[in-house]
């Protein structure tokens, strides 16, 4: 059969066809206007110059309308659709959800549609085909999940006290509750990180994040445990006495004293000592952990008391006995020796003290003006100040002045 195509693509002529009962089909013809029909049969041809218009179904259209957010926490939300020439039914929609390909079944009732149980994100390039023809709409649209502004709430642990050898920060993420009303597994971190270098009394940061976006945080700080002795206060004694000492430390572990000078035993808290002269003692302390620290403890030792002054003198320039004696007080420098008369009145007073250039021989520096620098004899009044430690028995008394 031999026909004539205008706008027909793809379509070829003559072309065979299947006559029965006098009736045929032309088929496979594309979209376009057909005429000039012929067919030949035992040499003879029978025409019609009828022009026939094969046209495509009306192409669809595709609009992605309001998009439509979860309305509870965790929920779906939904985009509507409206489309034309797309008959009722069932149709799959693809679409692409934060840069990945997706689809799903869709029910078109009267050219409208609704894209539902969508999850938080971004949704374009939406298609659809009926009969062979697409539609296609790029509209971008967001699904958010704004119902959720409230942020995750953090029960924060206190200020940590961490072993003393400790060099790293331990992960304290576990020690802390997180509540969120709509994420039920927030994320938690940890500023600095566990890992991280420890560094005494260093702050912590927890922060915890839902999955819309929000946050908080709480701090505490992080602080190495103290570890202390203390050997005791200083004490006095007397010479060849002996005390117990105590050392006393914040945890268990063991002590060690530094000198074994007049130490009963250099292994224990609590050694007598029974020094020969005045001594420090350093206690060191090492915990269970290995941490240590040290501390010390005076023992004065107070000499027996060996003072031989004389309390009289007799200044008649025959070199015996002309000034007061005061025995061995140049050992203290740092003194001061004051004469009272029976009156009461400051006749002499010097400072330095010294058995030698400094010493009272009878002879006034003060109250001159009461008479003579040489002072007569009689009982007088001394009163001596040392700083620190001395042997002298007496630092207050009379002496008797003899010419």
């Amino acid at each position: 059969m031999s026909f004539t195509a205008s706008g027909a693509t793809a379509t070829s002529s003559p072309v065979n066809v299947t006559v029965s009962g006098n009736a045929f089909t032309l088929s496979g013809l594309k979209a376009g206007t057909y005429s000039d029909f012929s067919i030949t049969n035992a040499g003879c041809t029978g025409s019609t110059a009828t022009a026939k218009t094969i046209s495509d179904p009306a192409s669809p259209t595709l609009t992605a309308g309001t998009a439509t957010n979860p309305s509870t926490c965790g929920g779906n939300g939904s985009i509507a659709f409206t489309s034309t020439n797309l008959p009722d039914g069932t149709y799959a929609l693809i679409y692409d959800k934060d840069g990945a390909a997706a689809s799903a079944t869709v029910n078109v009732q009267s050219g409208v549609f609704t894209l539902n149980a969508l999850s938080i994100g971004s949704y374009t390039n939406f298609s659809i085909s009926s009969l062979g023809c697409g539609a296609l709409d790029s509209t971008i649209k967001t699904i958010a999940n704004n119902p959720d502004i409230t942020a995750p709430s953090i029960s924060c642990i206190g200020n940590q006290i961490v072993p003393c050898q400790t060099t790293t920060i331990p992960d304290f993420r576990s020690l802390v509750t997180v509540i969120d009303n709509c994420d039920s597994s927030p994320i938690i971190t940890q500023v600095p990180g566990s890992g991280t270098a420890f560094i005494n009394g260093m702050d912590i940061k927890i922060k915890a994040t839902d999955v819309t976006g929000n946050s908080s945080e709480c701090h505490f700080t992080v602080s190495s445990e103290i570890i202390t002795v203390s050997a005791g206060d200083d004490v006095y004694i007397k010479e060849g006495e002996s005390i117990e000492l105590n050392a006393v430390a914040s945890t268990a572990g063991s002590f060690e004293w530094n000198t074994a000078d007049g130490l009963s035993n250099l292994l224990i808290a609590n050694p007598f000592a029974n020094p020969s002269e005045t001594t420090t003692y350093t206690v060191v302390f090492r915990s269970t952990e290995g941490c240590m620290s040290e501390d010390s403890i005076t023992v004065f030792v107070e000499p027996d008391l060996k003072d031989d002054t004389k309390y009289g003198f007799s200044p008649n320039n025959d070199n015996v006995n002309d000034f007061w004696e005061i025995d061995t007080i140049e050992k203290y420098p740092d003194n001061e020796v004051s004469i009272y008369n029976r009156w009461g009145d400051l006749v002499f007073q010097i400072k330095n003290y010294d058995n030698a250039n400094n010493v009272f021989s009878g002879v006034a520096n003060k109250k001159r003006s009461m008479g003579a620098d040489i002072l007569p004899e009689g009982t007088y009044f001394f009163d001596i100040k040392i700083s620190g430690m001395h042997h002298l028995k007496k630092t207050k008394g009379f002496l008797v002045l003899k010419r």
